[in-house]
């Protein structure tokens, strides 16, 4: 039995990463073995076990069986990579083998993993394209959530990877009217490309103006949040006009909010949802399942093309220097992916 050594990488710490060489056994029966050839950081979630903003104790992902042990340094985490499959165990079809894959994964230089957990790439989707798939999913689910109806304004606080996809797919649908907000210049120019009416800082007068507050019936119909800034909350509530409805997509760990639900939430009778990207919407999951959302992601992928979304490429040695990077809010950072030798 040939065991290989494999690269992984670790939190060690609160904003310490390290990389361990670990055995990695033959693939056991109805498995593969993959080889990485690139895996994307996440620069919401994945910065706030870098930063030690989650609860040790609870799980990492429930939805995905990699991360379903509770968070506790050193932890492997990752959900992006895409790689070649080199070896098959009993069971698996010989044509797996040098089959381009997706996988929801920790950074790791090789890995093993059951064939149902893996997603063939098309032939047509890049290898830095297909790592936006879970980004893309994501964004997809909160487009089924807010539901938005023709002509509808909506706004999209957070221009992040996950914000920018959701304008693109808003905007590619040509029925609603799009206002992205964000701080960095970087992402708002991105946001216009992607399809925006606007795209605005958030202390921009103009703002309240593009999100309706003047026209008839005033305010935004629609706010999605997926800024990681709990402040943004606020601002959406602000932006939202009368039955205004609220998506929040946002994960801020253990930072604490303390929502501003004064008049206008109460009077404006605006909705709060909740938005999950490990299940489909009850309303939808008779006609839905996770499959179904991951063709049409790719679909998406193939019409957006979200590689160019890329700013840094990092070798997973240097694993260290792109996490501070991130954490240090380069404002020319976007989407930061590891390349494996």
């Amino acid at each position: 039995m040939t065991v290989l050594d494999r690269r992984v990488l670790y939190f060690s710490g609160k904003e310490t990463v390290a990389l361990h060489d670990e055995p990695l056994l033959p693939p056991a029966r109805g498995e593969v073995s993959v080889r990485s050839r690139l895996s994307a950081i996440s620069a919401g979630t994945e910065l706030l076990f870098y930063r030690g903003r989650v609860a040790e104790g609870v799980a990492a992902d429930t939805s995905l069986d990699v991360l379903t042990q509770p968070v506790q340094y050193p932890l492997s985490y990752g959900y992006a990579v895409v790689g070649v499959v080199e070896a098959a165990g009993e069971a698996v079809p010989r044509e797996w083998i040098g089959r381009r894959v997706f996988a929801f994964a920790p950074h790791a230089d090789r890995f093993n993993g059951p064939i149902e957990a893996l997603l063939p790439i098309p032939p047509s989707v890049s290898d830095e394209d297909a790592l936006f798939l879970p980004n893309m999913e994501t964004a997809i689910g909160l487009v089924h959530d807010g539901a938005p109806l023709l002509g509808e304004r909506t706004v999209v606080t957070g221009l992040g990877v996950v914000g920018l996809l959701v304008v693109g797919l808003l905007a590619t649908s040509r029925t609603v009217r799009v206002t992205g907000v964000d701080h960095l210049a970087l992402r708002r120019r991105w946001a216009l490309e992607l399809g925006a009416d606007h795209a605005l800082d958030p202390g921009d007068p103009a703002l309240t103006v593009a999100a309706g507050e003047n026209a008839p019936a005033g305010g935004a119909d629609l706010c999605i949040e997926v800024s990681g800034n709990p402040a943004a909350l606020d601002l959406a509530i602000a932006l939202a006009g009368y039955t205004g409805r609220i998506v929040v997509g946002s994960w801020y760990g253990e930072r604490e909010q303390v929502l501003r639900l004064g008049a206008r939430f109460h009077r404006f009778k605006q909705t709060l949802l909740s938005s999950q990207v490990s299940h489909i919407a009850p309303g939808l999951s008779g006609r839905w399942s996770k499959m179904r959302r991951f063709e049409l992601a790719w679909e998406a992928i193939e019409q957006l093309r979200p590689a160019r979304l890329i700013t840094h490429r990092f070798d997973i040695a240097s694993a260290g220097d792109a996490f501070a990077l991130l954490a240090g809010r380069d404002p020319e950072a976007l989407q930061v992916v590891f390349t494996y030798p």
